[in-house]
């Protein structure tokens, strides 16, 4: 599904988002005893996933408009939940056309196993499960993600696709008609977008 702006572009959908107090750092690691409660790694993968439509360099922000998947068991199993993080987020941000994509991954704990619990359940390897599921490409470096914005927005979607959904969204210039239109990836034409 895209979402095509007037004239003939693509564009997005998005949801308001509700902030919620100090985001974690990137990354940051700590020591724990991986014996504790399992539940308390587990992250519901529904509410730390946010996913992103990208046009500019700008939208690549945690802060900026996204909207949070409604199931997950296709890539984190039929519970639909990360093991071995507190603080989970996972902030996936997709090319409003090509859905190349870039993972930004912050958590304020990860479990780590140690020399005394081998065979502990390890922390989920996120991106490695994201790539399984993204045909057009999966990232986890900002910069070579930023390096392709150009090119990846140069593709144009072709004339056609199934429309589904019209409207008009407030913006700060003014109203912008959108219209979500469905292309099978593999018709006529889609090799501008597929093979970017």
């Amino acid at each position: 599904l895209f979402v095509r702006r007037k004239p003939l572009c693509a564009s997005t959908i998005v949801t308001t988002m509700e902030a919620e107090g100090a985001q974690p750092t990137k990354k940051q690691k700590t020591d724990n005893d991986t014996s504790a409660s399992g539940d308390s790694f587990e992250c519901p993968a529904n509410e730390c996933v946010t996913f992103h439509l990208v046009r500019t360099a700008a939208d690549v922000d945690v802060n900026a408009p996204g909207f949070h998947p409604e199931f997950t068991h296709q890539v984190f199993g039929e519970h639909e939940t990360i093991y071995g993080y507190k603080g989970l987020q996972v902030h996936v941000y997709f090319h409003h056309l090509t859905f190349h994509a870039y993972v930004d991954i912050q958590y304020t704990e990860k479990l780590r196993s140690s020399l005394f619990n081998r065979g502990a359940r390890e922390a989920d390897d996120v991106p490695a499960l994201l790539k399984e599921a993204m045909p057009a490409g999966l990232t986890e470096n900002k910069s070579e993600f930023l390096s392709m914005l150009p090119q990846l927005s140069a593709a144009k979607l072709p004339e056609g696709g199934q429309v589904i959904l019209e409207g008009t969204q407030e913006t700060p210039g003014g109203s912008e008609e959108w219209t979500l239109v469905r292309f099978n990836l593999g018709a006529a034409g889609m090799e501008t977008v597929r093979d970017v």
